[in-house]
C-alpha cells in the first residue's frame, strides 16, 4: 500500500471515528456483529497478511508514552488455517483460548464473528474493520487482559500501520517497538505465544513453517517504520487526553 492511499484511510478513520459505535465487549456473542459457530471454516491467511502478537512492559499510565512489544510473522504465499482443527491443536498443547482479529486496511465490511465447535481451546475469529477495531482498543476496558489470548492479522499494512493502529489502548498515548531490553536475545513470553500459535496453525509441520516464513526475503518497507506524518493523525482521535510528540 502506497503513502497516499494510507494517507487517505487514515483520513477517512479521523473523520468517522467519532461516529462508531460498538459494543464494550466485541468478543461477546451478544454484541450484535454477525456471529456463527465454525461449522469448519476455513479462512486464508496470504502473502498480504501479517501475523502479529503484542505485550506490554508494564502497567499504562495516561502520563506519557506506554511502550508495547511487537512480534511479527509475515507469510510467503497463500494458506488456508481450519478454525476447527486450530482450535483442537491448542487444546493440546495446553493454550486454553485464542481470540483472532483479522484486521484489513481500507475495508469497511461489516464484522464476522465465528466460533470453533470442535472442542479444545475456546478459539473465535473475527474479521473486523480497522475503524472499530481502534474503538475497540479504546472503549473495552479489559482489552489488555484480552490481549494475553489474542493473535492479530493484519491484511494489506505494514509495521508503520500497525504502530498506527496501536497508537492508543484503553485511551492512554502508545509506541509499538520492536524490544531492545537486555534479555532481548533471550527466548520471551512473547516469541512462545506467536510461535506456539504458528505451531497450532501449520499443524505442527516444522518445513511448513519454514517454507511460509518471509523473514530472509521480506522487503524493509514492511517491517521498517519510517517517518511518516500519517502516524500522527490517529493521535487526533482523543486530542484531548493526549500531546502531539516533540
Amino acid at each position: 500500500m502506497d503513502n497516499k492511499n494510507l494517507n487517505n484511510n487514515l483520513e477517512t478513520i479521523n473523520n468517522d471515528i467519532k461516529n462508531i459505535t460498538i459494543s464494550n465487549n466485541i468478543l461477546s456473542a451478544s454484541n450484535g456483529n454477525a456471529c456463527a459457530n465454525s461449522e469448519n471454516l476455513v479462512f486464508p491467511i496470504d502473502k498480504y497478511d501479517i501475523l502479529f502478537t503484542i505485550t506490554r512492559n508494564k502497567d499504562f499510565s495516561r502520563e506519557g508514552l506506554n511502550n508495547v512489544i511487537c512480534k511479527m510473522f509475515t507469510i510467503r504465499e497463500l494458506y488456508l488455517v481450519n478454525l476447527d482443527t486450530l482450535s483442537v491443536l491448542l487444546g493440546n498443547m495446553g493454550i486454553e483460548k485464542l481470540n483472532i482479529f483479522h484486521i484489513e486496511i481500507g475495508k469497511t465490511f461489516t464484522n464476522v464473528r465465528s466460533e470453533a465447535t470442535g472442542g479444545g481451546a475456546d478459539t473465535i475469529y473475527m474479521e473486523i474493520n480497522p475503524e472499530e477495531f481502534i474503538n475497540y482498543l479504546n472503549t473495552d476496558s479489559n482489552f489488555l487482559n484480552h490481549n494475553n489470548n489474542s493473535l492479530y492479522i493484519l491484511r494489506g499494512g505494514t509495521y508503520l500501520d500497525i504502530k498506527n493502529l496501536f497508537a492508543f489502548i484503553e485511551n492512554c498515548n502508545v509506541n509499538v517497538g520492536r524490544g531492545g531490553s537486555q534479555r532481548s536475545h533471550m527466548l520471551s513470553p512473547l516469541d512462545i505465544r506467536l510461535t506456539s500459535y504458528l505451531m497450532a496453525m501449520f499443524n505442527f509441520n516444522y518445513n511448513a513453517i519454514k517454507h511460509y516464513n518471509t523473514f530472509n526475503n521480506i522487503g524493509k518497507y514492511t517491517y521498517l517504520a519510517h517517518k511518516d506524518m500519517s502516524f500522527k493523525s490517529f493521535r487526533k482521535v482523543f486530542p484531548e487526553d493526549t500531546k502531539e510528540p516533540e
